[in-house]
């Protein structure tokens, strides 16, 4: 008998796991600047004090302002901005693309690009909406295909179609599938 055999013994570990996980983010989360470890000065703590990371690498992002030269405005604190300037930068940029750029701090207002990129506004409307789409693939699939049975999740052994599920809704048609 293993020591996840009963429903308990599964819920118990499935919790511990969760709170874990929890845990871990939490942690991750306050976890502050480490160069070392690969946890550069963002903009939240760079937007208000500067001057203690000139010369330093610093990884930031917000939306390009103006192309000759590049500028970028950096928001902090919720509610509190700066605009930077942004040396060697290589992408092509237009104002209001989103820009993160990893670099140098050369002084309080100037940022030396090692790399950078760019995201048009359309970007992200085009991430948001095949995500939307692909969640809703994944939701019928899993709504088709599987169903709860005593607490557990059952493969069917018939799809359910779009006929059974007008049944189930009460719209109509005929279902085989229990």
């Amino acid at each position: 008998m293993s020591a996840l055999s009963t429903r308990r013994s599964r819920v118990l570990a499935v919790a511990f796991l969760l709170a874990t996980l929890f845990g871990l983010c939490v942690w991750f989360g306050s976890y502050g600047v480490a160069p070392a470890l690969g946890a550069y000065p963002t903009e939240q703590v760079v937007g208000p004090t500067p001057d203690q990371y000139v010369g330093g690498p610093v990884t930031l992002a917000g939306p390009v302002v103006d192309t000759d030269p590049v500028t970028m405005r950096i928001t902090y604190r919720g509610t509190e901005a700066r605009t930077l300037t942004i040396t060697d930068v290589e992408t092509p940029v237009e104002p209001g693309d989103e820009l993160r750029v990893f670099g140098t701090l050369v002084d309080e207002d100037t940022v030396a690009a090692t790399t950078a990129f760019a995201v048009p506004p359309a970007g992200y409307l085009y991430t948001y909406v095949v995500s939307f789409v692909s969640g809703l693939w994944v939701l019928t699939r899993l709504a088709t295909h599987w169903r709860l049975d005593a607490g557990a999740l059952v493969r069917r052994t018939e799809p359910l179609t779009l006929d059974g599920v007008r049944t189930r809704l009460g719209v109509g048609g005929s279902n085989d599938d229990a």
